[in-house]
């Protein structure tokens, strides 16, 4: 899974951001702590827990404090130990856990390494649900397959019932089962917002992406805050299932394109691939995005990367597909775009 983000522009990084986060909660645990004790000075001392001990003046003092303390605590212990209902409540409480851990071991579990891990449609969920703002962006679903990326979709857009709602969500895909699939999918719990068109299936290729949706007079191109695809084919029950339309390497770069140049600042774009299904559209697909990540690289040129890439794995014919591509993305996208890929597998 490629995940290509369009950053704001700021002074510092997310990563930073997220630091600067953690620093100010962990300062401000420390401060409330402090404040509980005593006014003098903690972060002074080599050795800090001394320092703690420390303030609270004599020895005696402190003897005396742990004592009413231990004293305090052995109390509560007994008072609960010889109460029956207290006893009974624990007794029902630690059966409750011992049932709801019996329930987790039984349901299904990735394991990575022997150790639990995050399926990639739930981290992809995830990543979209810090980018969207409920009520307000737009979201695209360029291969909405049965539906349930779409759901998940609409669950972050429309949280609750609004009637000043401005999100959209535009559900594609080129086969018409699918767009059946996905207004079933969507039917039970948006069916109004279905009936707004503020949710819409369209049957269409991905590429060139359609943009019929905005023809509509409130519909606002700059509110596209996030597009997803998920490649391949269209998983189904039968046999034969949904492997007669396949995504290709051509049509999914053209439509990755003109989502990256519908994207706002701060949006998102989603690619899954299977390498097993096509592996030359897999390959084409993360070397464009590496490309894409070097626009704003002081180090190497985006050229110099694409040489050095096709030397052993890309074909002439797949390379051709990235340069039109990556020469598309900088003559009609912003001179300044950034763009920040990361990869997850």
């Amino acid at each position: 899974m490629m995940i290509v983000n369009q950053p704001r522009r700021t002074s510092f990084s997310s990563r930073k951001l997220y630091a600067a986060m953690a620093i100010m909660v962990f300062l401000r645990s420390i401060s409330s702590f402090q404040a509980t004790r005593t006014s003098g000075r903690l972060f002074g001392s080599r050795h800090p827990a001394r320092s703690i001990l420390r303030l609270h003046g004599r020895p005696d003092s402190r003897t005396e404090m742990v004592n009413d303390l231990l004293g305090s605590v052995v109390g509560r212990a007994m008072a609960t130990l010889s109460t029956k209902n207290s006893t009974s409540t624990t007794t029902q409480q630690a059966q409750s856990t011992k049932n709801e851990r019996k329930k987790e071991s039984a349901m299904p579990k990735m394991v990575y390494r022997g150790n639990p891990a995050i399926t990639n449609t739930a981290l992809a969920h995830s990543l979209w649900s810090s980018v969207l703002r409920p009520h307000i962006d737009t979201a695209i679903d360029a291969t909405c397959g049965n539906g349930h990326d779409s759901l998940a979709l609409a669950r972050m857009l429309f949280p609750s019932q609004s009637e000043d709602s401005q999100s959209r969500l535009v559900c594609i895909d080129i086969q018409e089962r699918a767009c059946e699939n996905t207004k079933r999918a969507l039917e039970k719990d948006y069916s109004d917002i279905l009936e707004k068109d503020r949710i819409q299936v369209l049957l269409s290729s991905h590429a060139p992406l359609p943009l019929s949706w905005v023809q509509d007079e409130d519909a606002d191109l700059s509110s596209v805050a996030l597009v997803v695809y998920n490649l391949g084919w269209l998983p189904s029950n039968d046999e034969e299932g949904g492997k007669d339309y396949i995504t290709q390497m051509g049509t999914t770069l053209q439509s990755i394109v003109d989502a990256m140049l519908l994207l706002r600042i701060g949006g998102m774009l989603s690619v899954v691939t299977y390498p097993k299904t096509n592996e030359e559209e897999d390959l084409v697909v993360r070397t464009f995005l590496e490309c894409a990540a070097l626009l704003s690289s002081n180090i190497q040129t985006w050229q110099g990367f694409l040489e050095e890439e096709s030397m052993d794995t890309l074909e002439r014919s797949a390379k051709e597909h990235v340069v039109m591509s990556m020469e598309r993305l900088m003559k009609e996208g912003d001179p300044n775009q950034t763009w920040r890929v990361s990869e997850h597998k």
